[in-house]
This record gives C-alpha cells, structure tokens and sequence, in this order.
C-alpha cells in the first residue's frame, strides 16, 4: 500500500514527478498515451491523407482572401472549412462578401466561452454573421484541460445557454460531406472523441498557388488559414507546436476514419497496479540468495516493458485508451518502497535493541 500511495503522490501534477519527464511541469497533464502517440508517430511509416488539403494565407489580406475563395469555387472542392475569424468589417469588403456566397458548401468560424452552469455562449463570431445566411457555422475552441494542456480531443457539439447546440468547426465539415458520419458520432454521445495524431500528413497549398493545384483541390475538404499564426499555436501529443487549422485537419481525418476511442475505467489502473506491486513485493520476500537482486531487477523492467508494450498495443490495434500511470510508477518504486519499509523496520528493532541494552544498564546500576 505504501508503493501506491508513492504512485498517487508521484502522479500529482503539483510534485517532480513521472509527467515532468514527457510534459512540461505547468500542464500537469501527461497521460501515457502520449508516450504511445510519439513513439507510433516517429514510425518511419507515413499515411497521407489526401482527402484533406490545407490552405496557407500567410499574412495575406482580404483581397487575396477573397480572391483565393473565389478561385476555390472553380476548383469543385468536396467542403471548404474557412478558419479565419473576420471580427470586425475591413474598408471594402464588398469583394469577401460576394466570395463568400459564391461558395457551394463552406463553414466558418464561431467562438464561444462556457457559463457557469457547463452551457455555452458565443463570444467570437465574424462581423457578417446573421446577415448572411448561406454559410454554415462551427465552433472553432479546442478542448483541452488547462490553458497550458495538450489537445488530444475534439468536440462533437456545444450546448448553447439558449438550448441550441451548435456544431464544431469539424463536425460542421464532416456533415457537409457526409451526414452519416457525424450522425453516428452523435448515437455515440460522447461530447468529445479522441483525435488520432500518429504518423497522418496533409497536403499543405500556399494562398499564391491555389489555381496550379485545382485537381488537388477538386472534391477535398479544403481548410483555409494561417499555419505560422504565433497566437493559434497549441500543444499536441505528438508536437509541441501545432497550429489550430492543422489540427482540425488531424481531427476531421480521425473523424472521416471512424476512429473511436473507448477509455478503459481509471480504477483499472489502480487494480492492476496493486496486483503487479503484490506481485513484486511477495517475490522479494519469498527469494533469497546471491541471485535476489539481479532477479528482482529482471522481474521489475520485464514487467515494466510489458505493462508498456500492452498500452500501446491497446491504443493502436484495438483503439482503448488505458491510462497506466499508476502501474508503471508502482512498477518503478515498489521495491523502493519495500526497502523504505524494511529500512524502517530495522530502525525500528536497532532503537528497540538499544532501549533494551539501556534499561538493563540502569537496572545494573541501581542494584
């Protein structure tokens, strides 16, 4: 029980502990399915998927924008995903606006910020929202833990304070393309699913070269935003560093994938945590000789290795997120937790042998 208690207190974001080694310390959110992510996505084994082609604007204004949309509606794209949030109206934004509604199926962006009460309210919407009615709208947030968390999900839907529920800029994407999809996303009902990073690239097309690449673009779901935006920047399983368009982009392919993640319960963990810390523990008191050592450190990595192997397995193969924080650090500081208490024992008996030695010193005396 001492080794366990050591895993929870190790497993706290408030200490040094086994998250410090794969996450920053201000996240505090590391989960060993991060471990599996990167070593999956340093594969040398790529998928490209080509029904998602990304858009790049750079620092282009909305002229060029709006001549990219315009060039885009030639192009026949499948769904155009358009993350720019156009807050306030520009000088002449006449040339956007006509863009814009000549686009057959897009979806632009809408911030929201969440009540008290777990609703939500929108917060960012662009200056023409309402007042054109062609495009269809999707929430833009990513959900994450904390400000500083990695973005492992992604949403399904938000519940507005009104009672609408409005979709995520993805699953808004997916529906134009296809209903059932997203359909059956929602018979899942989660609010969020897993989004599946390792070893997925995307075209990526500059704002300027657009019209050298309509057969690329020609029934693709085309996403159009800035990749270099410092702002827009998040951390991510497998990247430190990635911008919001891309990940939406790994998000709508997990999405058009099927990709469901099913999470194995938590107290799992802890159960099969103190079967294997038993386990180690009972070999250490049950072996003897030169050999204890050596053979106890053999058990404690094979296991360590196996717990390890399994989890990435599960993640992979047969897509169950098992969070085994708990089984490793108990794997790891078991036996060190053995020698805390058989050092504590034997402080224990030295005092005691020493009291003894000492009263009867007394005793001698006295008489």
């Amino acid at each position: 029980m001492s080794a366990l208690s050591l895993s929870f207190l190790l497993a706290s974001p408030m200490t040094a502990s086994l998250s410090g080694i794969f996450s920053q310390p201000e996240r505090g959110d590391f989960r060993t399915t991060d471990l599996y992510a990167q070593v999956a996505d340093s594969r040398p084994v790529r998928q490209f998927d080509d029904r998602i082609v990304l858009v790049d604007i750079g620092l282009s204004g909305r002229e060029e924008i709006a001549e990219c949309l315009e060039i885009l509606t030639l192009c026949d794209p499948k769904v155009v995903g358009v993350d720019i949030n156009f807050a306030e109206p520009g000088e002449n934004d006449s040339l956007l606006l006509n863009a814009i509604s000549l686009l057959p199926d897009a979806v632009f962006p809408l911030g929201v910020e969440q009540n008290t009460d777990g609703d939500f309210t929108i917060s960012d919407k662009p200056f023409f929202y309402e007042k054109i009615k062609k495009p269809v709208y999707g929430v833009i947030n990513l959900p994450a833990e904390n400000e500083y968390a990695s973005i492992r999900e992604y949403a399904i839907d938000y519940s507005l304070s009104s009672g609408e529920r409005l979709p995520s800029f993805v699953t808004a994407m997916a529906s134009l393309g296809d209903r059932a999809i997203t359909d059956e996303a929602r018979k899942r009902g989660n609010q969020h699913e897993t989004i599946d990073y390792p070893s997925r690239e995307f075209r990526t097309i500059p704002i300027g070269d657009v019209a050298e690449h309509a057969e690329e673009l020609s029934g693709r779901y085309v996403i159009v935003g800035a990749t270099g935006e410092a702002s827009d920047m998040h951390s991510t399983p497998v990247n430190s560093y990635m911008s919001g368009m891309e990940i939406h982009a790994h998000a709508l392919s997990s999405l058009l994938d099927r990709k469901w993640y099913s999470v194995m319960p938590r107290w799992t963990d802890c159960l099969i945590a103190l079967i294997l810390g038993f386990s180690v523990i009972a070999t250490a008191l049950t072996l003897s000789g030169k050999t204890r050592g050596l053979t106890l450190r053999i058990l404690q990595v094979a296991l360590l290795v196996a717990t390890v192997l399994a989890g990435y397995v599960l993640y992979l193969d047969m897509n169950l997120i098992c969070n085994f924080t708990h089984t490793i650090l108990i794997l790891s500081f078991g036996l060190f937790a053995l020698d805390i208490w058989n050092g504590a024992e034997g402080i224990v008996a030295w005092c005691a042998t020493k009291y003894k030695l000492l009263k009867q010193q007394l005793c001698a005396s006295e008489s």
